[in-house]
């Protein structure tokens, strides 16, 4: 049998995450990898809607231009 060879198309980055903690900003390519980062408990973030508000931390998903 012959195997159909497609064409992936790389992944065009849409969003980012940005991470602010007082004068400190940090940019992360998905929720996951900016909580691993910053020591967060992701399963418990993911359920909220942006801007997410903890303490003295602010975390924005937007456009990646």
């Amino acid at each position: 049998s012959r195997r159909k060879h497609f064409k992936r198309k790389k992944m065009q980055r849409q969003s980012i995450i940005v991470f602010i903690q007082g004068d400190r900003i940090e940019t992360y390519g998905n929720l996951k990898k900016c909580c691993e980062f910053e020591n967060l408990k992701y399963h418990t973030l993911a359920r909220l809607k942006f801007p997410i508000r903890l303490n003295d931390v602010v975390i924005h998903k937007t456009l990646f231009k």
